[in-house]
């Protein structure tokens, strides 16, 4: 179930940048190129929909424990989600491992992944993306890769503009459909 469903994200994922009905309902989601740990649920109805279309269909199909279930969609999607969402690479998740989506892949994704250009739309598992084409083939700017090359100091920290994301707690934030700031 855990292939079939992380399978199942990528592809709704994917098919969110590369079509235009789908990007309309998508887009909000990239409203920060830097996400933060609230953009795992900062999503449209119609996305939210689909993202959980899987909890609804998996005990029709199949057999299956729905309590199981449920602690397997919160724990991939939801703390997993946060940490890709997070904005900090972690040491311990290379950005450069074959297997795993790290937060830099998914800082990547926002800040890169727009309409008609699906990079790493992946949840869980690289492959999806590795298979499907919709990896980075530019330079990469993780932080290791960064560092190595005398970038990302804490000087250079100290220059950023940090967004303004307490935006996300006030209602008329997601109430309003006027998001043509995003591309």
């Amino acid at each position: 179930l855990w292939l079939v469903t992380d399978f199942y994200e990528f592809f709704y994922h994917w098919i969110g940048h590369v079509s235009s009905a789908a990007w309309a309902n998508h887009k909000s989601h990239h409203k920060f190129s830097n996400p933060s740990p609230f953009a795992v649920i900062a999503d449209d109805a119609v996305d939210q929909v689909f993202r959980s279309l899987p909890l609804l269909a998996f005990p029709i199909l199949i057999p299956v424990n729905i309590e199981l279930l449920f602690a397997q969609w919160a724990v991939i999607f939801y703390i997993y989600g946060t940490y890709l969402h997070w904005g900090y690479e972690s040491q311990y998740i290379h950005a450069h491992n074959p297997i795993l989506n790290t937060a830099y892949d998914h800082h990547l994704h926002h800040s890169r992944s727009i309409k008609n250009k699906a990079i790493r739309t992946g949840f869980f598992f690289k492959i999806w993306d590795n298979m499907f084409g919709s990896v980075q083939k530019d330079k990469c700017f993780c932080v290791r890769c960064q560092h190595a090359a005398g970038k990302r100091t804490m000087k250079d920290f100290a220059k950023i503009k940090i967004p303004d994301y307490s935006v996300l707690l006030q209602p008329g934030f997601w109430l309003t459909s006027n998001w043509d700031f995003v591309q």
